[in-house]
C-alpha cells in the first residue's frame, strides 16, 4: 500500500468516526446529563446549565464539521495537501 492511499485510508476513517458527532447535537440534555454520570461515570454531576448544553453542541456540531472535511480531503489528497498538513499540525497541537 503506498502512502497516499494510507493518508486517505487514515482521512475517511478519522472523517466517518468524526461525523458521527453530529447525533450528539441533537441529543436531549437528560440524555448528556445520563452519558455523563452513568455511562461514563465521571465527577462532578453534569451541570444542567443552558451554557453547559450550549458548548456541548457546539463542540459535537464542530467534530461533525471537521470530519465532513477529512472526508472532502480524502478525495483528492494531493489537491488538498497544504489543507491536510494544516489540520495534522492543528490536531497536534489542539489536540
Amino acid at each position: 500500500m503506498n502512502p497516499e492511499r494510507i493518508l486517505k485510508l487514515i482521512l475517511q476513517i478519522n472523517g466517518v468516526v468524526m461525523a458521527t458527532a453530529v447525533f450528539a447535537v441533537f441529543l436531549p440534555a437528560d440524555w448528556m446529563a445520563v452519558i455523563h454520570d452513568q455511562w461514563l461515570g465521571l465527577e462532578p454531576e453534569f451541570p444542567n446549565q443552558p451554557i453547559v448544553i450550549y458548548l456541548a453542541r457546539s463542540l459535537s456540531a464542530f467534530y461533525a464539521m471537521i470530519g465532513v472535511l477529512y472526508i472532502i480531503m480524502a478525495r483528492d489528497v494531493r489537491a488538498y495537501a497544504l489543507l491536510i498538513t494544516v489540520m495534522a499540525w492543528a490536531s497536534i497541537c489542539f489536540g
